[in-house]
């Protein structure tokens, strides 16, 4: 059975000190990693699973990360008759995001409004794999249709868990002493969102489900995980992608070059 999630909401990043002044004129969404900016790298994850209903969850709407998507063949166009390669980039673009529709959303009871099931995704953090995020845990959702999380095992735990079988958990509830950790990327059915009301975190709606019995999965997410909450973690995130990118023959090149330190 071919199953897919029509709505995504992206959880964008309310802290944007440590990359002031920029962060003050350029959301940090459209900041770059090689070849993309952030917002379209988080995009692109949320139609891997199908969606085609984006909510930007934020304090403050921003167009600017909406109007990146708009008029894309005004703007292939725009270049192509200036012999521009990029046209192509702009033409392959429109392929994949044509006919999405995106709106703001200021809480997670107005982004879970609805009966439909949905995908969460959290700007904070990027997962790097052959298969996106999203698509992993689609693979447990289309078959338990319950909620499942992302989770990374880390020095830092905070998820208790219950092992169910290779990779795959059930969260138990919450504690210092665990091995594993919550990943920003999450799938839940259309029954969750009564726990997202009130609910001010991702992590208050998981305590709602473990505390009221709505079993609730977490899978090993693949893949290089990356926060770019920092200032030195986002360049470590641009350096890997750059060099997984189209041009990381010639970066590689570069930096192997005997006099460039």
């Amino acid at each position: 059975m071919t199953k897919t999630v029509k709505k995504a909401i992206i959880e964008l990043s309310k802290d944007r000190g440590n990359f002031l002044p920029l962060s003050d004129q350029v959301p940090k969404e459209l900041f770059k990693l090689a070849e993309k900016p952030i917002i379209e790298i988080l995009v692109e994850e949320a139609v891997s699973v199908g969606a085609e209903k984006i909510l930007l969850l934020a304090d403050e709407k921003d167009e600017r990360l909406i109007n990146y998507f708009k008029g894309l063949d005004k703007k292939e166009d725009y270049l192509k008759k200036r012999g521009n390669p990029r046209a192509k980039v702009l033409r392959e673009m429109q392929k994949k995001f044509d006919g999405l529709k995106f709106s703001f959303v200021e809480d997670f009871e107005e982004a879970t409004r609805g009966a439909e099931d949905f995908a969460y995704i959290s700007s904070k953090e990027l997962v790097k794999a052959n298969r996106s995020s999203l698509s992993q845990l689609m693979n447990v959702f289309k078959t338990s249709e319950r909620p499942v999380v992302g989770l990374a095992e880390t020095d830092y735990g905070e998820v208790e868990v219950e092992k169910i079988a290779r990779g795959l958990f059930k969260l138990k509830g919450f504690t210092d002493e665990s091995t594993f950790s919550m990943i920003g990327r999450a799938i839940f059915t259309s029954e969750s969102r009564k726990f997202f009301e009130g609910a001010n975190r991702l992590k208050d709606a998981i305590e709602n489900m473990i505390d009221r019995g709505h079993t609730t999965y977490g899978t090993k997410l693949s893949g290089v995980k990356f926060s770019i909450e920092e200032e030195l973690d986002y360049l470590k995130a641009n350096t890997h992608y750059s060099l997984t990118g189209k041009n990381s023959k010639e970066l590689e090149e570069y930096i192997n070059q005997e006099d460039l330190l």
